[in-house]
């Protein structure tokens, strides 16, 4: 029988990103004592590796810097960070997030399987387009680094963005669900989970991430994930309705979307 292709994905993404860590490993990526620590491009590949592959989502074939198409929109991911991520739907609306503190970090690197890094000091963003939206992981290196970031979102006038569940969603003036957050989740070099939950300030999402006790190991991996704002409205189309697009998004990936909602779901999130 063969694999579905989200199996295979996930499997690749495993196998790229070791491959990554190994190549890259004879570069020097932390600094030496007295200077910044600069959570390089490396570091990230390696923290991501150590990763629960649940939790990492599968980049799409051609994601990288730029345009990636996913299921009829497009997900434009800058090479500078203070540019924010673009999601443009078919329908010409777009929804462009701030990445935090992006203007303390460099341009952008791209590892073997196409995940984004914007390196800087003690943390680091990381951006991977997958066939179902967009994850943004933070690595944080040591408990010198910020315990909030915050994402800045372009609102329409009439949209607010407000906490669900552990999750987070986007509604429109009439209560309709437009853009969804995944749960937040936060785990340590050991694989521990580490206190992490959302909060809202108007038009900002604010992740929290608990990391400075001493029972924490680093690196730790904080991540939003955001599904696509055209998957969240073919998923409505459905009969789907906010908390069930929710736990969509936490799912993670087509295969798991497929066995938790049916096919209907999962030609959604294709654009098929």
């Amino acid at each position: 029988m063969t694999e579905p292709k989200s199996v295979r994905r996930g499997a690749a993404m495993a196998t790229t990103v070791a491959l990554c860590v190994a190549a890259l490993s004879a570069t020097p990526t932390v600094a030496q004592a007295g200077e910044p620590d600069v959570v390089t491009a490396p570091v990230v590949a390696e923290a991501l590796a150590g990763v629960d592959g649940s939790l990492i989502a599968a980049p799409s074939d051609d994601s990288g810097v730029g345009a990636t198409e996913l299921g009829g929109g497009t997900v434009e991911v800058p090479a500078r960070p203070d540019s924010g991520v673009t999601l443009a739907a078919p329908d010409g609306s777009e929804l462009t997030i701030g990445l935090p503190a992006a203007d303390e970090a460099e341009n952008a690197s791209t590892l073997a399987d196409g995940t984004i890094v914007y390196p800087a000091e003690d943390v680091s963003n990381a951006i991977i387009v997958s066939d179902i939206g967009v994850q943004m992981l933070s690595t944080i290196v040591d408990s010198a680094a910020p315990t909030s970031f915050e994402y800045d979102l372009s609102l329409e006038p009439d949209q607010s963005l407000k906490l669900i569940d552990g999750g987070a969603v986007v509604t429109d003036a009439d209560g309709t669900v437009a853009v969804v957050v995944a749960d937040a989740w936060a785990v340590d070099a050991k694989g521990d989970p580490v206190p992490t939950r959302y909060e809202v300030a108007g038009s900002t999402l604010i992740q929290h991430v608990d990391h400075t006790s001493e029972t924490v190991a680093y690196p730790v991996v904080a991540d939003p994930f955001w599904l696509a704002p055209w998957v969240v409205r073919c998923l409505i189309g459905i009969g789907l309705n906010g908390p069930q697009i929710a736990r969509i998004a936490s799912a993670g990936s087509p295969g798991a979307l497929a066995a938790a909602f049916g096919y209907g779901a999962l030609r959604c999130v294709l654009g098929r």
